[in-house]
Order: structure tokens, then C-alpha cells, then sequence
């Protein structure tokens, strides 16, 4: 079954020739398995073997290794198009492939219990609560399976908490986002802050929310700084997560400085979600440019310090 339809692979085959990648075959296939991209047939042109490769790619659907060849060909070539206009194409065609193969996923990981070592999990539903400076508007219930407190006041009403976890809202819509989807996300967070950030990006992939997750996404071999910057852009929203373990990170850093200078572009919007996993942003991050900790500081935050350890309060 097709993943794509057919229109949409010939707008993501005219973006690619016009970007002039139909000669980098073999970097549009960089990560997808040899012995299956050699069972692919051979083009007569680059343009007749882009649409070829396209074709294939989107009815292989997902291969016994768990591996997807067209979002993998997808990514490289957003990470190989740079800042060009047919980034946008390539982009969407990325998020909708993305966003299909998540909700083909979303009831069998919702159907998933408590996870086996005793880590905290998340279960995602859909609300209408969303946090402070966010137009009304669908967003994201996160309800841990251990003690989450509450974020602090919200637009719409503090969030309430249910047995022994609380919920609270991540927003998912903004003026940007056409009616009825929900935003996209670009996670923000430390390699140290990994574990957390895991559990994090499943439980929102999940519920269908379209998540950049560099661990998984991000291409090998670019620079943090030029993937933030060919990345960060296509997101609506960033989550920033906020701790002594990833707010100094090299990483962290680009991302936010590339999400500030798009809202400083855009007038001002209102784009970063701080979640709160100690107090490290309030009592001892000093960053190089001492207005962005109080740029981040004067948003509403989502509290989920507690969240980042397992039910014997370690740390992972």
C-alpha cells in the first residue's frame, strides 16, 4: 500500500530536480539497506530514475528491520536540499510520511503497559487545554504513571491531577497550523537528559503528533549547528527541556538560538515550550548571553520535575 499518493511524489520528484539532486543517488540512499535498494531497477535519466526510486520506495512501506526506505530517503534529502525553496516540499512530504506511520503505530504503543524497569511512561491524549500564551486550542495531555506535578497557571485553568500522576497540557496548535492538525514538535534536550526525552518523543509520535527526535532523525555526520538551523525551521512549536543535564549543551544551544531568532523574525511569536525537570533554569544556568535565560524565563513553564527518574528515584 502506498504511503504517498501519487501526486504528492511527482511534487516531491519536481523538488528534487529542481534542487538538482537527481545525480546524488547514492546519497538520497545513504542508510537504506544495500540488498534491498539493489533489487531497485534501473532509469534511463536521473529524472526518469528519481521518479522510478520514488515509486518503489513509497509502496515498500516498512521493511522486515523496522527500517522505512522513504523516510529515510526523505531526510536525506532535506539534509542535502540546505536552505533552498523546495525545502518545504521535501519537508511536508517528510512530516505527513512521519505523521502516517505514527498513527499506524499510535494503538499498539497506547495498548503498551508500564515499562519493564520501572521507568516512568506517558499516556497522550487529545485536550482542549493549552499553555499561557497560546491561542485555545487542541493540545497534548501528558499523564505520567509516577508523581507529575502540575504546570503553573495556565491560560485556560491550572491542569488538574488525576491519582497519582497529574496531566498537563503541551499546546498543539498555533495561528500557523491549518484547522483540525495538530502542530508539530522539534524536542529540544541533552544527550544526558536521553532516556527521558525518549519516553517523551514516543508517547507524543504516539498520540500522531509529527516529532523531530535528533536521535532519530538528525543525519549522521552534519553539524549540530547547520542541522538545528535546516531543521528547527519546519517545526512549529520547540519543547525545550530544561535541566542541569541538557541546558548546557553544546546542541541545546544551537537549537534555541535558531528558535529565538525565528520568533524575533516573525514578530515576536511565542514558539518555545520550557518543561521544567529540576530547577537548573532558575537557580544555575548561566548561558553566554545572559537575556536568553530571561527570555525563557517569561514563559509559562510545564512542570515535570520528578518525571526524569524511575519509581526508586534514579535518574534515567
Amino acid at each position: 500500500m502506498a504511503i504517498l499518493s501519487h501526486e504528492e511524489i511527482l511534487k516531491v520528484r519536481a523538488a528534487v530536480i529542481v534542487a538538482r539532486l537527481g545525480n546524488s543517488r547514492n546519497g538520497l540512499f545513504a542508510g537504506i539497506p544495500p540488498e534491498f535498494a539493489s533489487t531497485l531497477p534501473l532509469a534511463a535519466t536521473p529524472g526518469e530514475q528519481v521518479l522510478a526510486d520514488l515509486d518503489a520506495l513509497n509502496h515498500a512501506g516498512t521493511l522486515g528491520d523496522g527500517k522505512v526506505p522513504l523516510c529515510i530517503w526523505l531526510k536525506n534529502a532535506v539534509a542535502l536540499v540546505g536552505g533552498r525553496r523546495e525545502l518545504a516540499i521535501l519537508a511536508t512530504a517528510l512530516r505527513q510520511v512521519e505523521g502516517d506511520l505514527s498513527s499506524a503505530a499510535a494503538a499498539q504503543k497506547r495498548d503498551a503497559g508500564p515499562a519493564a524497569d520501572g521507568s516512568p511512561t506517558f499516556n497522550i491524549s487529545i485536550s482542549n487545554s493549552t499553555i499561557g500564551g497560546f491561542g485555545a486550542g487542541a493540545g497534548v495531555a501528558v499523564t505520567g504513571t509516577v508523581a507529575m506535578p502540575a504546570s503553573t497557571a495556565t491560560s485556560s485553568g491550572a491542569p488538574a491531577v488525576q491519582g497519582t500522576g497529574a496531566t498537563s497540557a503541551i499546546p498543539l496548535t498555533s495561528t500557523t497550523t491549518p484547522a483540525g492538525e495538530l502542530a508539530s514538535v522539534y524536542l529540544s534536550y541533552g544527550d544526558a537528559d536521553l532516556p527521558f526525552a525518549e519516553r517523551l518523543f514516543q508517547a507524543l509520535e504516539a498520540a500522531g503528533v509529527s516529532v523531530f527526535f535528533r536521535h532519530e532523525h538528525a543525519v549522521p555526520g552534519a553539524k549540530v549547528h547547520r542541522s538545528a538551523r535546516n531543521n528547527i525551521r519546519e517545526y512549529d512549536h520547540v519543547i525545550l527541556l530544561c535541566s542541569e543535564r541538557s541546558l548546557p549543551a553544546a546542541s541545546v544551544a544551537s537549537e534555541l538560538d535558531e528558535m529565538l531568532a525565528r520568533e524575533f523574525g516573525e514578530g515576536a511569536s511565542e514558539r518555545i515550550i520550557p518543561v521544567l525537570l529540576d530547577d537548573f533554569v532558575r537557580d544555575g544556568w548561566t548561558p553566554r548571553q545572559p537575556d536568553i535565560r530571561q527570555t525563557v524565563l517569561d514563559r509559562v513553564p510545564l512542570d515535570m520535575k520528578g518525571t526524569d527518574k524511575d519509581e526508586q528515584g534514579h535518574e534515567g
